[in-house]
């Protein structure tokens, strides 16, 4: 991956997008914001169009609350569509903390203290992972914040384990916005984890 990319960004303005495009455009890179209402992200010929000539596609689309949870699996297959369509090697997507294990078969979204309120967004996550997985031929990576991400100062210091939430040793998972920003923008450009879900923490 060259130094200097064209990114594709969708979600480039959200509460984990705005802190990602600004890390991006801090180092150099050029950042095509795809908005809502200037393209179709859910037609794969229009999004395909959009895209092209970029070097990334990044996609911290965040869907409204309810049934609307489904787009994201939706937007994963469009995505994975997309991308080798329009000739993008690289797919970088931002997932929800709850489908990451914190012991072997066991994910967070999954324990019996994590709130109720929030487990249909862990299905539509892994359903969109799942989406991910199923493509082939896709140079795509999913990347997970802590349990708890909140604004706060780049450190530039963070772990990472794939498939796993990243935890201090009392059991606390945190992670700044402007950190999470710097862990996706260095896999982004670094290309480590190919086809895999990385978990992000400090």
């Amino acid at each position: 991956m060259r130094s200097e990319m064209r990114i594709a960004f969708i979600g480039s303005t959200g509460r984990l997008g705005g802190p990602i495009a600004h890390e991006a455009l801090a180092r150099g890179h050029a950042v095509t914001a795809l908005r809502r209402g200037e393209v179709d992200i859910f037609d794969v010929a229009a999004l395909a169009q959009a895209v092209r000539g970029h070097d990334a596609l990044v996609s911290a689309y965040r869907p409204p609350s309810g049934d609307t949870l489904h787009l994201l699996a939706a937007l994963a297959r469009c995505l994975t569509r997309a991308a080798p369509l329009a000739g993008v090697a690289r797919l970088l997507t931002v997932g929800g903390a709850g489908v990451l294990e914190v012991a072997p078969g066991q994910r967070l979204g999954d324990q019996s203290d994590f709130p109720a309120a929030l487990r249909p967004q862990v299905v539509a996550h892994a359903a969109a992972i799942a989406e991910l997985r199923a493509a082939e031929g896709v140079d795509w990576t999913c990347v997970v914040p802590a349990a708890q991400i909140a604004p706060g100062p780049r450190s530039a210091r963070y772990r990472t384990a794939v498939g796993v939430l990243v935890r201090r040793e009392d059991g606390s998972s945190t992670i700044t916005d402007a950190d999470f920003a710097c862990a996706v923008l260095d896999e982004l450009e670094t290309g480590r984890h190919p086809r895999q879900v990385l978990g992000v923490g400090d």
